[in-house]
């Protein structure tokens, strides 16, 4: 070889050292364009048909159930107001029972003042007795006033049907006590002893006591 051949040789070969090498790239790979969402179907729309009334609304929730309604009163009354008749009321007042009317024939309202203020075996009562218009009023409590003979005429009807104390002693019988129911009492309690009404003590066979059925008790 020839200076002449080695030089160019040395040339060619410093010049291919100078170009960057040119290595062939392949393309990149083609994206796939992302798919259009698909569109909202659009609501049909409603054919109104002619000469028919539009649909009734819903109709309204139930109403909520009904509450207990609350207990009734307790209301009493006292046929006959002698020692136990006096008993009675003492202990409704204070056991916060409420007592509607007293019948008795023979004691005025005045003298039933005096002897339900005064009692000899049980002392004076501490609360407030008085009468007015022919009516007692305990403890500011207005309390009506009977004067009537027989059961049957005593209007219990007009105090509310209480519950009729039976404390004179004489009206002992199941017969004989309706009399109180059939002028308005809800129920007879004889305080004495009785030939054929049923006969309850507490703590002993009260819970034999029927209310369905018993109107009469002693």
């Amino acid at each position: 070889m020839s200076k002449r051949d080695i030089v160019l040789t040395n040339v060619t070969v410093v010049q291919l050292l100078r170009q960057p090498c040119r290595v062939p790239r392949p393309p990149p790979p083609a994206c796939e364009p992302e798919p259009e969402p698909e569109p909202e179907p659009k609501p049909l729309p409603t054919v109104k048909e002619e000469g028919k009334p539009p649909p009734p609304p819903p109709p309204p929730p139930p109403p909520p159930p009904p509450k207990n309604p609350p207990p009734q009163e307790l209301k009493v009354a006292i046929n006959g107001f002698g020692r136990i008749g006096r008993l009675v009321l003492r202990a409704c007042v204070e056991k916060g029972v409420k007592v509607v009317a007293v019948n008795d024939p023979f004691i005025d309202p005045e003298y039933m003042v005096y002897m339900f203020k005064y009692d000899s075996t049980h002392g004076r009562y501490k609360g407030n007795v008085e009468c007015k218009n022919g009516k007692l009023f305990v403890n500011n409590q207005e309390i009506a006033v009977f004067q009537c003979k027989e059961p049957k005429e005593i209007p219990w009807n007009s105090v509310g049907s209480p519950y009729v104390v039976e404390s004179t002693g004489v009206y002992l019988s199941l017969d004989a006590a309706s009399a109180h129911i059939t002028s308005g009492a809800q129920r007879v309690v004889i305080t004495a002893p009785s030939p054929d009404a049923p006969i309850f003590v507490m703590g002993v066979n009260e819970k034999n006591y029927a209310p369905g059925s018993m109107n009469i008790v002693r």
